[in-house]
């Protein structure tokens, strides 16, 4: 026997218990939900638990309501579904069990899953007889997972060889690498990311302010700005959300000194030392897509830091009608990452 039920709890038993699985990510985290409260969105959780009271299931699903009387319902990283009670062959049940459970009191909606775990024929077959996947997704579903148990040695020696010999060009300037998570480090990763933004001229890449400072207060020491500086004038930086024992890229920006030097290599490569360092055993490197032509560059560099190249299960959908659905995705498709 398997029951879903809403979460109220603390904060700290949420995230404790996340950790017991071994797709857990920042975008499940408790305070990730707090974030997005900030953004207009409301976060409900729920845990489903089998007859002996063991965690088998964990989501937190961020909730927006609309004119006209529907709602979206948005997991990203979720459900979480890796744990050690859980029964893989049980997953499909308990995902058909939490669209009820979700919408039971929802009314018109539309709920969409972005499930970080790997591939797997049994469970997207079995998805595919309870959901769908979407129009229009928002996340490619690949990305690259950098294995920090390993030596620093082995790392740089997985790199492509034009990385590697723009590693070592960039580890020769002068370059004071520091990292923190205060004003000053906000306040210089807006910076570069406003002289990026003015030069490529792509206004979809702004960072905003009040948004990065909230995610900055409220993840507090879990958020880490990682830039570099010459002559105490930043010229890259990038930003690392941190949960358990595991890093998420989230964001970078680079000016144009930064870019003339390839400070780019050298900041991921100390920033891997600084991850390891702190004990952190695994660093996503963030999405990657292969659909994007526009994309072509940032997938080519992730992917010559090495590392290994995942396809997650990614985008599902389940939507109370066909008409709610095509809505919901006709406003993803004007407004991609909106979400």
């Amino acid at each position: 026997m398997m029951v879903w039920k809403r979460f109220y709890g603390l904060s700290d038993y949420w995230d404790e218990a996340l950790t017991y699985s071994e797709d857990y990510n920042v975008f499940q985290s408790y305070m990730w939900g707090e974030f997005k409260k900030t953004t207009g969105w409301v976060p409900e959780r729920w845990i489903a638990s089998d007859k002996n009271g063991d965690i088998i299931c964990m989501v937190q699903i961020l909730i927006k309501s609309f004119p006209g009387g529907f709602k979206i319902g948005w997991a990203s990283g979720g459900p979480v579904i890796l744990f050690n009670r859980s029964n893989s062959k049980k997953h499909p049940k308990i995902i058909k069990d939490l669209f009820k459970n979700v919408s039971r009191t929802s009314g018109r909606m539309v709920v969409r899953l972005n499930i970080q775990v790997p591939d797997d024929a049994y469970l997207s077959y079995s998805l595919n007889q309870i959901c769908v996947r979407p129009i229009f997704r928002i996340n490619s579903g690949y990305t690259i997972n950098i294995d920090l148990n390993q030596s620093l040695e082995q790392i740089r020696k997985e790199m492509s060889p034009r990385h590697r010999y723009n590693l070592k060009k960039s580890l020769e300037e002068n370059i004071d690498w520091k990292y923190g998570n205060n004003p000053m480090y906000i306040q210089d990763f807006l910076l570069l990311n406003n002289e990026m933004v003015n030069e490529k001229k792509v206004e979809s890449i702004r960072v905003n302010l009040k948004n990065i400072t909230e995610l900055s207060q409220l993840l507090g020491e879990n958020v880490i700005f990682f830039a570099g500086y010459i002559d105490n004038v930043p010229i890259a930086s990038c930003l690392v959300l941190i949960f358990g024992q595991k890093a998420f890229h989230f964001m970078a920006s680079s000016g144009l000194t930064g870019r003339k030097l390839k400070a780019s290599y050298a900041m991921n490569y100390s920033l891997l030392k600084l991850l390891k360092e702190k004990g952190i055993r695994l660093f996503d490197f963030g999405g990657i897509d292969p659909y994007s032509h526009s994309a072509a560059g940032v997938n080519s560099f992730k992917k010559g830091f090495g590392g290994e190249l995942v396809e997650y299960l990614g985008e599902w959908e389940w939507a109370s009608s066909g008409w709610v659905k095509w809505v919901v995705n006709s406003a993803i498709r004007i407004n991609r990452g909106w979400m």
